[in-house]
């Protein structure tokens, strides 16, 4: 874990870094500018572990201060930095043109990039925002010999990495659980990462979750930030939103299908629940396995019909879905895998971290299942 606090250092003060050289023609000009502006990147270095400190030690108004202030300028931060290296790209190109060509190319200044910069980085910032607030909805239609006579259809509400954190407002959380409402499932499920900190325990957002009552129930299995928080905390929280956690577990929901879950990677012994997850099935039954990395078992082949998963959130903010993608090239929509399993990786329906989604839009995923 030390490792990775000191690249997250080192690599966000480098980013700080690189936006200070951009925007410093339109910064004011006084003494010791250089010295308020490095006062400022260290702050800011600083405040997502500020916010999670004060969280930790229950001063809830200080943890929301620092939390927006900290979530909101990475986000402007990280989009920032990647204008300025695009800038400096083109600056460089322009340069090379005038050098070697007889072109007659514009003589842009550094402060005319300094204002593109800032401008197209706000621009991207607004978009962000708007589409984190704006889910879609995502429909998968599979077919099945599978479903027990009489039953036609069933249909399955899949949501994941809401990360329920001190950021999340009733409102949003409010038109996440309508949407998925709205699609009148027989089955809710959550493939991970529902919750994100310790001030998500708050009695509004609970209620919400625990008021959709489908049918055949509502089922979720954990995340990497489910152990991160501490898994207590977090299963005490899942079940006051009246979720059922499959931890190497499978149920039979009103005897339609199997639906088996498993534990993230982050917690002990998590890889050998799969085996042990798909052992206990009933057999028949179209089995769709729970499982938060889209990561796939070669013996798990052939034993379920679909897996669900979550954790890349397609990259959230584009270009950072190459990032992702290199690690789980699987990262997001459905996936044939062979011997009659596919695997459907989800977007997500929340955020992390910054408040901004660009290029991957939180999703909301209905699979209706039907009779073949």
């Amino acid at each position: 874990m030390s490792w990775f606090y000191l690249s997250f250092f080192a690599i966000y003060s480098a980013m700080h870094a690189a936006l200070y050289l951009r925007l410093r023609p339109l910064l004011p000009a006084f003494r010791g500018r250089w010295a308020v502006a490095l006062l400022f990147a260290a702050l800011m270095v600083l405040a997502p572990f500020f916010a999670r400190l004060s969280e930790r030690e229950g001063h809830h108004a200080l943890a929301w201060t620092w939390a927006v202030v900290a979530y909101w300028w990475m986000g402007l931060c990280a989009l920032g930095f990647l204008n300025a290296l695009l800038s400096w790209l083109v600056q460089g190109g322009l340069t090379l043109l005038k050098a070697w060509t007889p072109l007659a190319v514009p003589d842009l200044g550094p402060r005319f990039f300094a204002a593109a910069v800032l401008t197209l980085t706000l621009a991207l910032t607004a978009f962000g925002a708007w589409e984190a607030g704006s889910p879609r909805l995502e429909r998968l239609a599979m077919t099945t010999d599978k479903l027990p006579a009489g039953r036609e259809r069933v249909v399955v509400a899949l949501v994941s990495d809401v990360h329920l954190s001190i950021m999340t407002t009733q409102r949003r959380l409010r038109a996440l659980v309508e949407l998925v409402a709205a699609q009148h499932p027989d089955l809710v499920v959550s493939s991970g990462d529902m919750i994100d900190g310790t001030l998500f325990q708050q009695d509004d957002l609970a209620a919400l979750w625990a008021a959709l009552k489908p049918p055949l129930g509502k089922f979720a299995v954990t995340g990497n930030h489910e152990f991160y928080i501490g898994l207590d905390t977090a299963l005490a929280y899942l079940d006051r939103c009246g979720f059922t956690v499959l931890r190497g577990q499978a149920v039979s929901p009103g005897g339609v299908l199997a639906l088996a879950g498993v534990d993230d990677p982050a917690f002990p012994g998590a890889r050998a629940e799969e085996a042990r997850a798909l052992d206990a099935v009933s057999p028949g039954l179209y089995t769709i396995l729970l499982k938060h990395r889209p990561s796939v078992e070669a013996a798990s082949l052939g034993r379920l019909d679909l897996q669900l998963s979550g954790h890349t959130h397609g990259g959230q903010v584009f270009p950072f879905n190459y990032v992702t993608g290199a690690v789980y090239p699987m990262q997001e929509g459905l996936y044939r895998l062979g011997k009659g399993t596919s695997l459907y990786t989800s977007r997500g329906s929340g955020t992390w971290g910054p408040p901004l989604r660009i290029g991957s839009p939180p999703e909301v995923t209905v699979i209706e299942i039907k009779r073949q």
